[in-house]
């Protein structure tokens, strides 16, 4: 979409569920519109399903409320979030989550994505997050010598 990392979400994580109210976010006519673009025809990998049991959580989103209630029901073992308040509520229901800087650092630790030129790229983006934990994450990895597990 807006960096060159959207694709290995598969190769990172196998099956790709979101909930239609995540995708209906993604089409929102604030979001940016390569998102816009590329939720109007998502690719194969990409699973949408409504969860049955939808209950109102205070403080969150439509989007993150469905996605939480999906995952609990297909015993999901990841919730990809952003959203501090989804990600806390998620961990509340011992969810492990993983937001956008996680996801781009596992795809730069497995050689799926040039972190420098990912990285440029979300800086061009509307992200709002720490954009330098990325390369952390990726040095910390390294350092403790992770690599050769």
């Amino acid at each position: 979409m807006l960096i060159d990392a959207v694709d290995t979400l598969p190769v990172l994580f196998g099956d790709i569920f979101a909930p239609p109210a995540v995708v209906e976010e993604l089409k929102h006519q604030r979001s940016p519109k390569a998102v816009r673009q590329w939720a109007q025809n998502l690719p194969t990998w990409l699973n949408v399903r409504s969860p049955r049991n939808v209950q109102h959580v205070v403080g969150l989103h439509r989007g993150e409320i469905e996605a939480i209630a999906l995952a609990e029901e297909l015993s999901a073992k990841l919730l990809l979030i952003d959203a501090k308040s989804g990600q806390l509520a998620a961990s509340e229901r011992a969810f492990r989550v993983m937001g956008t800087l996680g996801v781009i650092a596992q795809a730069a630790i497995q050689n799926l994505i040039n972190v420098e030129k990912v990285s440029a790229q979300l800086r061009q983006t509307n992200f709002r997050g720490r954009i330098e934990l990325i390369q952390e994450i990726v040095d910390e990895y390294w350092q403790r010598g992770d690599a050769n597990t």
